[in-house]
């Protein structure tokens, strides 16, 4: 049974919405432990193949926007078990950020020589799109520091030279319409210390003005006690015009 293999991101769902979503780590196909944990139904049936999980993460995730994701019907009701085609399953990683943080898949010497020309060839335009896409960070970048060399991280609220800084946006870019990518008030310094980085995975948010634990997996002793030092202290960059940015990033990730 291939429909699920070790990478493989599994999606659980209920009511309506996307609950929570996982990554298959190992697969066990073992009758006598299903009996065990689960007995039979009324026709005699276990479940004998176990999966194994790991990167567990809490979603919600209205079916309508599951539908538009993978090209189905804004009615269509999930049901059951389904393997998604892999370019369904593309859209939807990259629409919700389901990638995995751990799983790398294995690959030949053969293949990775053949991405190495692919991504060549492809060079010139991925330099064309890298640089428009630095045009539009340096312009953000413009407002938010000026022409400031030192700037605090709206995050740890600690000084940093603004080389150490990222420029990062409250929702995230590639989820932003085009007038949400224009407006100044979409950005806040972030610090490359680790302020950056567990606000865009989402192991932070803003609720109510406050920087909030949003218990993430996986996780570790050091890096809660990172994300204890920063939690319940105050946003300043929390307004009336930031709101809704902050908003669908505590919703995105909840």
């Amino acid at each position: 049974m291939e429909q699920n293999k070790s990478g493989d991101v599994t999606l659980f769902s209920k009511e309506g919405k996307i609950f929570s979503s996982a990554v298959t780590t190992y697969k066990l196909h073992s009758k006598s432990l299903a009996s065990e944990l689960w007995d039979y139904n009324n026709k005699g049936q276990t479940w004998e193949y176990v999966y194994f999980l790991d990167e567990v993460k809490n979603h919600s995730i209205p079916y309508i926007e599951f539908n538009r994701a993978v090209g189905y019907a804004d009615n269509y009701v999930i049901q059951g078990f389904n393997v998604l085609t892999p370019e369904k399953s593309k859209s939807v990683i990259k629409s919700f950020d389901l990638e995995s943080e751990i799983f790398i898949e294995d690959i030949t010497e053969e293949t990775f020589e053949e991405v190495l020309k692919k991504l060549q060839s492809l060079e010139k335009a991925d330099m064309e799109i890298s640089s428009s896409r630095r045009l539009e960070q340096g312009f953000l970048k413009k407002i938010l520091f000026g022409n400031k060399t030192i700037e605090t991280c709206a995050c740890c609220k600690n000084e940093f030279p603004v080389s150490y800084l990222i420029t990062a946006h409250i929702k995230k870019r590639s989820h932003c319409y085009l007038d949400e990518r224009k407006d100044k008030n979409v950005v806040m310094p972030m610090c490359k210390m680790g302020c950056d980085e567990i606000y865009e995975k989402g192991y932070i948010s803003v609720f109510n003005g406050k920087f909030i634990d949003m218990s993430k997996t996986p996780n570790s002793a050091e890096l809660q006690k990172y994300i204890d030092k920063v939690s319940n202290t105050d946003c300043d960059y929390y307004n009336q015009q930031t709101k809704s940015y902050f908003e669908w990033h505590y919703n995105h990730n909840k």
